[in-house]
């Protein structure tokens, strides 16, 4: 996946039906580019856009008016990191280190955001990112890189997550060799 711009937004919703009324409202207010809708169990809409900023950021601002009470999680990222777009991709390309951090978070939109944040911290690789589907609407994604790096990274992702969203945060220091491809994944987290 090319990146549609620099920005990238995420709206999940506790409605099924209410979430292509969403859909409809945020393409037809900006251009920008749907990169996934799923329907997810239990009852829950996830819709993953982006494009140029102010494109994604009215899109956003829309998607968000129409969700009326049903909003669960939402994402806006300004200039969201290019490994961020990669990843969403498939493309995944670990950084040798000793170290992964593992973050699992409840929603979309607070996973990429910690991804985000992460990433940002300090240059650590990005190894695998997961999201909502088969695994009840959560996220979860793998660092590698050195230990310091790992720990500041998954401190940051960690911080930038409501208390709630965080499921866990773990660092493994020197993963034994038949570990690492587990932590590892080349399917696409928005699927093919």
């Amino acid at each position: 996946m090319t990146a549609p711009g620099n920005a990238l937004a995420v709206i999940e919703v506790s409605s099924l039906a209410r979430g292509y009324v969403i859909l409809d409202t945020l393409v037809k207010r900006a251009r920008v580019s749907v990169l996934w809708h799923r329907e997810l169990s239990p009852g829950k809409s996830v819709i993953v856009f982006g494009g140029e900023e102010e494109a994604t950021l009215e899109a956003h601002r829309a998607g968000l008016a129409a969700s009326t009470t049903t909003l669960l999680d939402d994402l806006l990222l300004p200039q969201a990191h290019p490994l961020l777009w990669d990843a969403l991709a498939g493309r995944f390309a670990p950084r040798p280190g000793d170290a992964a951090g593992i973050v699992e978070v409840a929603t979309v939109a607070s996973t990429l955001l910690a991804a985000d944040a992460a990433l940002k911290t300090t240059p650590v690789g990005l190894a695998r990112l997961r999201l909502a589907a088969g695994i009840g609407g959560r996220g979860l994604f793998v660092l590698a890189g050195p230990l310091d790096e790992i720990q500041a990274a998954a401190a940051a992702a960690r911080d930038v997550v409501k208390p709630e969203r965080l499921v866990g945060c773990e660092v493994v220091t020197h993963p034994h060799a038949e570990v690492w491809g587990f932590y590892c994944d080349e399917t696409p987290p928005l699927g093919r």
